[in-house]
C-alpha cells in the first residue's frame, strides 16, 4: 500500500476527508460511551442486594375470579396458597409481597421527613422510592438484617383495615427503611448505622 498516494488523495479531497474523520471520531465516541455504560451496569449488578437471592423463588399469584374482589375471600385464599407452598418439600418458609425488591416498576412514591418544608425541592434520591408490603416473616425470608428498630409482627398487618370502608384513613403504618434511604431522609441524625 502506497502511504504517500493515500495522504495526497486525502489532502486533495478535503471534504471527504473531513467526513471520514468525523465518522471515525463519532464511532470512537460511541464505543467509549458503550464501555462506560457497560461498566456501570456491571457495577450495579455486582452490588450486594442485602439478601440471599440464590435461595429465593418467586411465585406470582394472579386472581382470575370475580370472587377475589371480596377481601375476606382473597385473604383466605392467599393464606391457603402460602400454607400449601410452605408445606412443599424443601421450602423453608413462604410470605406474600406486593412486589419484589429487584423488579422494575411496581408501587412507589416520594419519601421525605414529616418536617420537610413545602416549598423545598425534594432530592432526586427521594423520588419514586419502591414500597414493599409483606407479612411478619417477609423480611426474614429475604434474610434482611434489622440494624435499628424492630421487624414486623402480626400487629403490623394492616390488610383488614385497609380494605374496610372508613378505616383506611385511620391506619397508622409501621415502616422499615433501608439504611441508604434512612440516611437520605435524615442526613443529620446520629444513628448506630
Amino acid at each position: 500500500m502506497n502511504i504517500k498516494a493515500l495522504l495526497k488523495a486525502l489532502r486533495l479531497r478535503k471534504f471527504a476527508t473531513g467526513l471520514l474523520l468525523l465518522q471515525l471520531s463519532l464511532t470512537i465516541g460511541l464505543m467509549v460511551n458503550t464501555v462506560i455504560l457497560t461498566n456501570s451496569a456491571i457495577e450495579k449488578l455486582n452490588k450486594p442486594l442485602g439478601f440471599d437471592v440464590e435461595q429465593l423463588i418467586s411465585v406470582d399469584l394472579l386472581p382470575t375470579s370475580g370472587a377475589y374482589r371480596d377481601t375476606n375471600y382473597y385473604q383466605s385464599i392467599t393464606k391457603q396458597d402460602i400454607a400449601k407452598i410452605t408445606a412443599m418439600d424443601g421450602v423453608i418458609s413462604a410470605a406474600y409481597y406486593n412486589q419484589l425488591p429487584i423488579q422494575n416498576g411496581g408501587w412507589n412514591g416520594n419519601v421525605q421527613a414529616a418536617d420537610f418544608p413545602d416549598d423545598a425541592v425534594l432530592a432526586r434520591e427521594l423520588r419514586n422510592i419502591p414500597q414493599f408490603y409483606t407479612s411478619e416473616i417477609g423480611l426474614a425470608n429475604l434474610g434482611v438484617e434489622i440494624i435499628e428498630g424492630r421487624a414486623f409482627n402480626t400487629m403490623d398487618d394492616i390488610t383488614a383495615d385497609f380494605y374496610t370502608p372508613g378505616k383506611r384513613d385511620d391506619i397508622v403504618q409501621n415502616i422499615i427503611l433501608t439504611e441508604s434511604l434512612a440516611k437520605a431522609v435524615f442526613p443529620d441524625e446520629i444513628c448506630s448505622w
